[in-house]
């Protein structure tokens, strides 16, 4: 009897140690089975890095002639063509145009025995038609003698007859050479519009020594 139950016990060992030695084959051939009291982690999903690939440098395509004669549809493209930036325009302000002059009188020359040293009004004094005014004349005797009184006059000339007084003044005095002369004319200025001009004279006998005048503008 109790050489049977150490013989059963034997058994029991021997089945025990087959068991587990299968179980611990079966852990080792499959970790994952159901039969592993410690089952393994889950591992997260991999990430697969593409290996670089290297690309070969290629030429552009080289140009084939067509033998000259374009294709149809072909047209080139132009490039566009710059615009000109338009340079600053220098502004010029218009010069001066001045009034025309009404014609005057033709002048006579002046010159002689007498040289002209100041005058009053001076040439192209504007006056109302009617406006009384005095010319005024210093001349100097730069001829070859005296102008006596006896011989000399003052007298009015040519052009627009002005004075209010005689065409002829006898000299108060003798005038010697290189002396000077003050003619006084009172006059009138005339009812026409434009340049008027009166001519006076020094004169010997019937001979016009020089000349000397005044020009003056009326407007309304």
């Amino acid at each position: 009897m109790k050489t049977s139950i150490w013989n059963i016990l034997s058994l029991l060992l021997i089945l025990g140690i087959v068991i587990i030695a299968g179980i611990t084959f079966m852990l080792l051939a499959d970790p994952a089975s159901p039969l592993n009291p410690y089952p393994l982690p889950t591992m997260p999903p991999s990430i697969f890095i593409p290996s670089a690939t290297e690309t070969p440098l290629r030429l552009p395509p080289t140009w084939t002639p067509t033998g000259g004669v374009p294709q149809v549809g072909a047209e080139p493209t132009r490039r566009p063509t710059s615009t000109i930036i338009p340079t600053n325009t220098l502004f010029v302000l218009p010069s001066f145009t001045p009034l025309p002059r009404i014609p005057t009188n033709t002048r006579i020359p002046l010159g002689g025995q007498c040289k002209l040293v100041t005058q009053s009004p001076i040439d192209g004094t504007i006056y109302q038609p009617g406006t009384a005014f005095t010319a005024r004349w210093t001349v100097q005797n730069s001829g070859d003698g005296n102008w006596s009184v006896e011989n000399t006059d003052i007298r009015f000339l040519a052009g627009d007859p002005m004075h209010t007084g005689k065409n002829a003044v006898d000299l108060s005095a003798m005038v010697p050479l290189d002396a000077t002369l003050e003619v006084v004319v009172e006059m009138v200025a005339p009812d026409a519009p434009g340049y008027h001009i009166t001519y006076w004279s020094v004169q010997e006998g019937g001979n016009t020594l020089c000349s000397f005048y005044v020009e003056i503008l009326v407007k309304k």
